[in-house]
């Protein structure tokens, strides 16, 4: 099977107390092709790409990407491919140019080059304008292109696209055909395109295959397939009624006339219109087997430890940016500790008075409960946003790069570090403004007056009582004076 990008053999998904989602297809998609896979709803179409892309593991059966397999290899599949799944992916709180900076860490591309090539595809597909603006504000059709422009960062071999048209307006839909054509005639990319649209996979795909109820029913290109279906028809309407009956023995006795297939003229639009706007690379296009010599040569994303560090930090940022966003994210865990140790300062205060009480101030005894209650906050708050990006599927977003897996975790608690000292820094500024006195100069040290002063306090106070008198009678001049030296 040389020279094909994907290769599948009986792939078959079952999920559990559940029918068969996908019931053992095989496939062979070549390299620089546009397949097509249309399919009704519930047809197992993403359920086949998720399997593809390394997201699902396949129940049985064996699949083949970039010539990489898909259950042992999936770091470098996951480097090959890209991908743009059925709902686009995105966090409403980063602007357009984040997430592309993001996907470009996380694909290992150098720093230098990350910068000038969100810039790039940011022009590419029309979002130049928009890309400081939170994607939250985005309308469907610019949360689809920086959808595709996510899956381009690291130059893909081979792209999916799940159903990407849905929703859109035919201006965008149709831009989005002509970037998708371009890109498997100018670039060599292999593009695996699902769809429930007829007339996308006619106007796009080389090849098409149907799959219904989890099994592959037809292959082969748009013409064949639609010859299989019917054959085209002229239906002729005689102006005068009376001349009916002469038109039908004419039509009837002449000979059936041979019928030429011609290929529909694909739909252009001006893509200027729809806000798309494309350079042509200056990159040559690649076949195969170059771009898979040339993939074997380049290291593996993520595979040194200085990545891994790269990839936690830029989690992390993430991680600290969302929350500096959400301003209830922020005020709760700052005012709500300082609140309750206010409160409890000035009801408490007469505690300080009780024997064996440490310290004069209740506010220096109680400045340690801010800083526990502030971490738990930040800690909640992680948890949340990691619970949103598994619902909302931005998670899924981050498992399609070579990234660790051990890197969201380090990007998570990474950001809980870092907030929790910059809330640390604003408790310890609030408890000096109210004159707690930190003992304690440079970590670790103490200086020598409070060290005094803390053990002239912690030594037990000795008072020694006069000793009696005892009468005592001088008999000589040493005994008298040695009495008196003892009263």
């Amino acid at each position: 099977m040389e020279g094909h990008a994907i290769e599948a053999r009986g792939l078959v998904r079952v999920f559990k107390k559940g029918p068969r989602a996908v019931d053992g297809i095989d496939l062979d998609v070549a390299s620089g092709e546009i397949y097509g896979f249309l399919g009704p709803n519930g047809a197992g179409k993403s359920t086949t790409v998720l399997m593809l892309t390394t997201l699902l593991p396949p129940t049985e059966g064996t699949a083949r990407v970039g010539g990489f397999d898909v259950v042992r290899e999936g770091p470098q599949v996951r480097s090959t491919i890209g991908a743009a799944l059925q709902e686009a992916a995105l966090d409403p709180l980063l602007t357009g140019r984040e997430h592309l900076r993001l996907q470009a860490s996380l694909q290992g591309l150098p720093k230098d080059v990350r910068r000038a090539r969100a810039d790039e595809l940011l022009t590419r597909v029309g979002l130049t304008e928009a890309a400081d603006r939170k994607v939250r504000g985005y309308s469907g059709g610019m949360k689809r292109r920086l959808d595709l422009a996510l899956a381009l960062v690291h130059s893909p071999r081979i792209l999916f696209l799940d159903e990407p048209t849905t929703g859109l307006d035919i201006q965008s839909r149709t831009a989005l055909w002509e970037e998708v054509a371009r890109l498997a005639r100018d670039d060599g990319v292999t593009v695996f395109l699902t769809t429930q649209y007829l007339e996308e996979a006619d106007v796009l795909a080389d090849r098409v295959g149907i799959i219904d109820h989890g099994k592959i029913v037809a292959e082969g290109t748009p013409a064949e397939l639609k010859a299989t279906v019917g054959r085209p028809t002229v239906e002729a309407v005689p102006a005068d009624p009376a001349d009916r009956e002469r038109a039908s023995s004419t039509t009837s006795s002449s000979p059936r006339p041979a019928v030429r297939s011609r290929e529909r003229p694909r739909r252009r639009t001006n893509a200027r219109a729809a806000g798309w706007r494309w350079s042509r690379p200056n990159e040559r296009r690649l076949d195969g087997a170059h771009q898979g010599a040339e993939a074997a040569a380049l290291p593996a994303p993520g595979a040194g430890l200085s990545s891994f560090v790269d990839q936690v930090y830029v989690l992390a940022r993430r991680s600290v940016v969302r929350t500096l966003r959400q301003p209830a994210n922020v005020i709760g865990p700052l005012v709500f500790p300082m609140m309750l140790l206010a409160v409890n300062s000035g009801g408490l205060q007469a505690e300080t008075k009780l024997p064996g009480f440490p310290t004069t101030s209740f506010v220096a005894f109680a400045l340690a409960v801010p800083f526990m209650q502030g971490a738990l906050f930040a800690t909640m708050n992680a948890g949340t946003d990691l619970a949103r990006d598994i619902q909302t599927g931005f998670l899924s977003r981050l498992s399609l790069t070579p990234m660790r897996r051990l890197a969201v975790l380090g990007g998570q608690l990474g950001g809980v570090v870092t907030l929790g000292l910059l809330q640390a820094i604003v408790y310890l500024s609030v408890g000096i403004a109210v004159g707690v006195h930190i003992e304690s100069g440079v970590p670790g040290s103490r200086s020598r007056s409070s060290s005094r002063s803390r053990s002239a306090r912690s030594a037990p106070l000795q008072r020694c009582a006069p000793a009696p008198a005892r009468p005592c009678r001088a008999s000589s001049r040493s005994s008298s004076s040695s009495c008196s030296s003892r009263r």
